[in-house]
């Protein structure tokens, strides 16, 4: 099964290395963590994720499933399902 702490959906997180996002997010692992402010750095990482840089906790592109990630997200977020957010 894909994803894991930090990353229940399985899909790569980019995020910057401070404000306890290091905590959630295992570098190389599950994404990429970046210098706050350095933009070259989360533009490197935004590259490598898009060019298909694979991630152990991730799963491969073509197993990604947009609706799981979704649902997945949601229940994460505590939104019950069929509740319109819009």
């Amino acid at each position: 099964m894909w994803g894991g702490p930090g990353n229940p959906i399985g899909v790569p997180v980019i995020g910057s290395d401070g404000a306890s996002i290091d905590e959630l997010v295992a570098h190389g692992r599950s994404g990429l963590l970046v210098p706050i402010g350095d933009a070259a750095a989360l533009a490197d990482a935004m590259v490598a994720v898009w060019q298909g840089r694979s991630f152990e906790c991730v799963a491969p592109p073509d197993e990604m499933d947009p609706d799981r990630a979704v649902a997945a997200l949601l229940e994460v977020a505590g939104v019950a399902p069929g509740t319109r957010l819009v």
